[in-house]
């Protein structure tokens, strides 16, 4: 599919919808969106650290509640404050070419910020995210995604690292525990879209 329709997809159905090339063109895109006195909030995510913008917009000056930049406070009280704050950034398992976003998350902390919360909420995604529908989308998520992310919690026993199939898995070691599929955006928030023309995250 070509990105062009799928902006326009997104376009129509009330998401603010960017292309760019780089990360570093998406990260100046972010810093023109974002007010050097708002609040940011994100959920973990490796295309946003790919990207580099939560460490760019902290020392900026911007609050940031962000776990991996703030190792000192208590994680549960900075995903709290994520929640509420002016804007959140998050990446998505995957964007269907229907324009419809499908996340599983195992704290639920980053779905829950994407759907209610602060003002703005912004998705970052590479191309590699896009996707022909919600099947696709989930089969994804169980393939690619759930797998790489146990990899990089230590989960090595789960059975998707272990025998790249999706099985019940430990409740301790689950990080599959609620999933989303964005159709709208949500009527309390305004949600931008960038896509970046790179393979980012998983």
């Amino acid at each position: 599919m070509e990105i062009k329709n799928l902006l326009n997809i997104l376009e129509n159905k009330g998401f603010k919808t960017y292309f760019t090339e780089t990360t570093d063109e998406a990260c100046r895109l972010l810093a023109g969106l974002i007010g050097k006195d708002d609040t940011v909030g994100a959920g973990g995510s490796a295309t946003l650290d790919e990207t580099g913008v939560g460490k760019f917009l902290k020392e900026r000056g911007n609050k940031v509640y962000i776990r991996k930049l703030m190792p000192d406070v208590n994680p549960d009280e900075v995903m709290k404050n994520a929640v509420f704050a002016d804007w959140f950034l998050t990446s998505t398992n995957a964007l269907t070419e229907n324009g419809e976003f499908v996340n599983t998350d195992g704290n639920c902390n980053r779905i829950a910020s994407q759907l209610y919360g602060g003002k703005n909420t912004v998705f970052v995604l590479g191309v590699n995210k896009i996707v022909k529908d919600v099947p696709a989308a989930l089969e994804r998520i169980r393939t690619v995604a759930a797998k790489k992310n146990c990899l990089r919690f230590g989960y090595t026993s789960n059975p998707c690292v272990t025998g790249g199939d999706c099985r019940d898995c430990p409740r301790e070691t689950n990080i599959c525990h609620a999933t989303s599929i964005i159709s709208l955006p949500p009527r309390s928030k305004n949600v931008y879209v960038i896509i970046v023309d790179k393979e980012l995250g998983y």
